[in-house]
C-alpha cells in the first residue's frame, strides 16, 4: 500500500486521471467483451429454435419468442416479422438493412472506449509538461542547479505520467482492436444466421403462414 501511495505522490495529480482513465477503459472493454461473449454463445442455439418454429408455420411464435431477447439475432426477427405484418417489401436490400440495424448497437461504448485511449497518452504528455514546469519553477526560486535533489519531484511527475500515460494508450489500444475484431465475427456469423432463417421464414409465407 505503501508502495502505491508513493507511486501516486510522485506521479502528481495528472497521474491520478490517468489511472481513474485508464480503469473507465477496462471497465468499458470487459462489459462490452462479457455482452459480446454471450450473444455469440447463444447465436447457435437461436437460429435452431427460429428455423424449428419457422418449420411449424407459425411466424407469430417466432416474434413472440425472440421479442423476450436483447441481442441483434433476436431484434432482426422481430422486425422481419414486423415488416411482413405491415406489408413491406421483403427483399435482399432490406433483409441487409435490417440486419445492419440489429448489429449498429454492439458498437455502444466503443466510442468513449476509443477515447480514453486517445486521451491517455495527451494526459502523459500534460504531466510532462507540469512536471517541467515545476523543475523550471525550483530552478528560479533558488537560482540555479545547485541543489538537484529539489528538482525530483518534477522530475518524478514528468517520467511517472509519461510512461503510466503511455502504457494505458497502448494496453487500451489493444484490448479495443480485440473487441473490434469480435465485433466483425459477430457480424459476419449473425449475418449468415439471419439471411438463412430469412429465407425460410419468407418461404413459409409464400406458403400461406399467417404473421
Amino acid at each position: 500500500m505503501e508502495q502505491f501511495t508513493e507511486f501516486f505522490d510522485k506521479g502528481g495529480p495528472v497521474l491520478i486521471v490517468i489511472v481513474v482513465v485508464f480503469f473507465v477503459g477496462l471497465f468499458i472493454f470487459f462489459e462490452r467483451l462479457f455482452y459480446l461473449l454471450r450473444i455469440k454463445a447463444r447465436l447457435s442455439q437461436s437460429t435452431s429454435q427460429a428455423v424449428s418454429i419457422v418449420s411449424q408455420g407459425s411466424l407469430t411464435q417466432l416474434r413472440q419468442k425472440f421479442s423476450k431477447l436483447n441481442d441483434p439475432f433476436s431484434r432482426s426477427m422481430v422486425k422481419l416479422v414486423d415488416d411482413m405484418k405491415s406489408g413491406q417489401l421483403i427483399d435482399k436490400d432490406h433483409l441487409e438493412s435490417i440486419h445492419e440495424d440489429s448489429v449498429s448497437k454492439l458498437a455502444n461504448g466503443m466510442r468513449l472506449l476509443g477515447t480514453t485511449t486517445s486521451v491517455s497518452p495527451l494526459l502523459g504528455f500534460l504531466g510532462t509538461t507540469t512536471g517541467m514546469v515545476k523543475i523550471f519553477a525550483k530552478i528560479r526560486e533558488v537560482g540555479g542547479l545547485r541543489e538537484q535533489a529539489q528538482f525530483a519531484g518534477g522530475i518524478s511527475e514528468a517520467l511517472y505520467t509519461t510512461v503510466a500515460g503511455l502504457i494505458s494508450a497502448i494496453t487500451l489500444t489493444i484490448l479495443s482492436n480485440i473487441l473490434w475484431e469480435l465485433i466483425e465475427r459477430y457480424e459476419v456469423e449473425s449475418r449468415e444466421a439471419f439471411h438463412k432463417v430469412a429465407g425460410l421464414v419468407l418461404e413459409a409465407r409464400r406458403k400461406g403462414a399467417q404473421v
